[in-house]
């Protein structure tokens, strides 16, 4: 498939240097001004956010019952708790 696409007459031609030179300075002067274009409201910014340890038990917390209904129906056996240190996707899948 590359190669029929190299080989196509529709292939775009080879930009020199000088084009390649003005593109990546377009592009680093874009990448050099970036800052922040959205704020949250205020409302939605947590006032006073838990840790990250205290944020995976949450997590691992919330996740028990989402599992719980993955595998009863996958008719998968719950074989160990969801560690609240290994709370991810991988934890909701049946254990080998």
């Amino acid at each position: 498939m590359l190669r029929k696409a190299l080989d196509s007459p529709a292939r775009a031609t080879v930009a020199d240097v000088d084009q390649l030179r003005i593109e990546w300075e377009r592009i680093r002067t874009l990448v050099g001004t970036r800052r922040t274009k959205m704020q949250a409201p205020p409302r939605v910014v947590p006032a006073n956010p838990p840790g990250l340890a205290d944020g995976v038990e949450l997590l691992a917390a919330l996740l028990q019952p989402e599992c719980a209904v993955v595998r009863s129906s996958l008719g998968l056996q719950r074989v160990r708790q969801v560690s609240p240190v290994t709370a991810n996707a991988a934890s909701c899948r049946n254990p080998s």
